[in-house]
């Protein structure tokens, strides 16, 4: 493990609060220009069933988000279990036949001020449950 993955460990043990953890997160992602986040699990079958751990984000664009039902067309969600790695936006949408409507979700972060997101898939077990950690940011898309 790496001086830093160490430390970031060590200081993410020593939170009391989701609220103590979110902010040891966001200073991780900081300096590869990520400035919000997601951590979650869902069933892709029954998208309904979902737990949001923490979600960093602005307060309008969670309420535009969870309001308006996008999770329902997400493309980050639709792709945790074609990719076993993380992936990021550029990966999505350099999928051939890749819907209108998932390059439109894409459209609509990118018009909040997002330029690129990278997702961490995490199987848990059932062949539709999956968990996930996803951060964006508003830097220049991600090098491979």
């Amino acid at each position: 493990m790496t001086n830093e993955a160490a430390q970031f460990n060590l200081r993410l043990r020593q939170c009391e609060t989701t609220a103590e953890c979110a902010t040891v997160f966001r200073d991780a992602i900081a300096p590869y220009r990520f400035d919000t986040f997601a951590c979650g699990e869902l069933d892709l079958h029954r998208k309904e069933r979902h737990a949001f751990y923490v979600i960093d984000w602005p307060e309008d664009w969670r309420r535009f988000y969870l309001g308006s039902k996008i999770m329902d067309r997400d493309p980050v969600v639709d792709m945790l279990p074609r990719f076993q790695q993380p992936f990021t936006w550029g990966d999505i949408l350099n999928i051939p036949n890749l819907s209108r409507s998932a390059r439109e979700v894409i459209t609509l972060a990118r018009n909040a001020g997002w330029t690129e997101g990278l997702v961490v898939p995490i199987p848990r077990g059932a062949k539709d449950r999956y968990g996930l950690v996803s951060v964006v940011g508003k830097g220049p898309a991600l090098d491979p």
